[in-house]
């Protein structure tokens, strides 16, 4: 569900909470703030907001009705006795259906898994076992909400939960706090020690990159010294090699006079 959505589904519940603050008292108000809140096809949750605002001693199956919304299920409704809750329209079944299907999910998120069987959400749905056109049904309906997100499998009979979006949440029931607060606290952990885990692989990082550049400048300083031994050794064992090279050019001059070479001024001398 978008952003835009969302925020129009909260304006729908907030004017629900002002009417059930004006008129807390009213039963006949109170009736009608709950059956819209059941019906509208966008409330997925705050079903606890409005039982608190209102006062329903007098008609306890409204309250009761709120806590199934909030955080029963199809079967608490399917299998309870009569008078227990208000009596369903079918767009309220189809709604207690999604929210069933929410349920379904999240506990797959919590338990790692990615997928729901169909046979599991026939069982939770009360519907016949092998109709798989109507869970179809049903489910398109909860993406189009916008209370799950993922695709249906239908050759696999399963539906695929989509890792990379979140599902809606539902009211959370009293009973269920205790565990959700041990929930927080472990993930609390899990985040802490992620942070630790952060925080020390920067310092081998460092660490590491520190080695690395002092090893590259010792490895430079020793290339820069050999490099300067190698050249003061060769100048020691080629000190005079220029001085030699002239001798030999003159040496082989002498040769060449010696061996008849006649200069200009010898001629005087006959």
């Amino acid at each position: 569900m978008n952003e835009i959505s969302a925020m129009g589904d909260n304006d729908v519940l907030d004017s629900l909470l002002q009417m059930a603050k004006e008129s807390s008292k009213n039963l006949d108000t109170s009736r009608t703030v709950v059956l819209k809140a059941l019906s509208d096809p966008n409330i997925f949750s705050g079903f606890d907001e409005i039982k608190a605002t209102l006062e329903l001693k007098s008609d306890e199956s409204l309250g009761r009705t709120l806590d199934l919304f909030s955080f029963g299920s199809f079967s608490n409704y399917k299998d309870s006795e009569s008078n227990q809750f208000l009596s369903l329209s079918n767009a309220q079944i189809l709604k207690l259906r999604q929210l069933t299907v929410l349920s379904l999910v999240k506990k797959s998120c919590y338990d790692a898994s990615p997928i729901v069987a169909y046979s599991t959400l026939s069982k939770a749905l009360h519907l016949p076992e092998g109709d798989y056109v109507l869970i179809e049904e049903i489910l398109i309906s909860c993406l189009d909400a916008g209370i799950i997100s993922g695709h249906l499998c239908q050759m696999e009979k399963q539906f695929i939960l989509n890792s990379t979006s979140t599902t809606r949440s539902r009211d959370v029931s009293p009973s269920q706090t205790a565990d959700l607060l041990q929930r927080l606290k472990d993930f609390n952990q899990r985040v802490e020690g992620a942070l630790l885990d952060i925080d020390q692989a920067k310092v081998d990082l460092k660490s590491q990159q520190d080695e690395t550049e002092s090893f590259w400048k010792k490895h430079e300083a020793n290339t820069a010294s050999v490099s300067s031994g190698a050249h003061q050794k060769m100048g020691d064992r080629f000190p005079t090699a220029s001085f030699r090279s002239r001798d030999r050019s003159s040496a082989r001059a002498s040769n060449k006079r010696s061996r008849g070479g006649i200069g200009g001024g010898d001629f005087g001398r006959f």
